[in-house]
């Protein structure tokens, strides 16, 4: 058995970004412009467009190993971005020229207003289940442990 060299042990699927479907047209045009793109890389997607269009053991196997349903590039990713892009907010806007927001800049009112809420709404904690499974029962009298006991076993 041959050893997998360190290009064929990723799915030529994966590294020329089509679906296991594509036509041997669609490889070579895949190939073609990757390598274009990125010539740094020319010698992987070659060997990846030699893997899926000479020797059709490759190209099973590779059909094989790879994840069902697998989509690369097909511009989804850059189509949420812009679906979801949103300008930031930049400070410098609302502010005048070479000046830096200061103290009167900000709404302390508000913020005080908040952080009361937050602390006023904020329920106290059920501490039940905490003593109902205590390793001891709670009340008076003396600790479970005596300071001796502590210190030397």
């Amino acid at each position: 058995m041959s050893e997998m060299s360190p290009i064929s042990a990723i799915s030529a699927f994966r590294i020329l970004e089509l679906p296991i479907n594509s036509s041997e047209e669609d490889v070579v045009n895949r190939s073609d412009l990757l390598s274009g793109k990125f010539p740094a890389r020319s010698e992987e997607f070659r060997h990846a467009r030699e893997g899926l269009q000479t020797i059709r053991r490759d190209r099973l196997r590779n059909a094989l190993l790879e994840f069902p349903g697998a989509s690369y590039g097909g511009g989804e990713w850059e189509a949420f971005c812009k679906k979801f892009e949103r300008n930031p907010v930049g400070v410098a806007r609302f502010t005048p020229a070479n000046q830096t927001p200061g103290f009167a800049d900000f709404d302390w009112k508000a913020f005080l207003r908040l952080a009361i809420e937050e602390r006023i709404s904020s329920s106290p904690a059920d501490i039940n289940p905490a003593i109902r499974q205590a390793p001891f029962s709670p009340g008076f009298g003396p600790p479970p442990l005596k300071i001796y006991d502590t210190i030397f076993g």
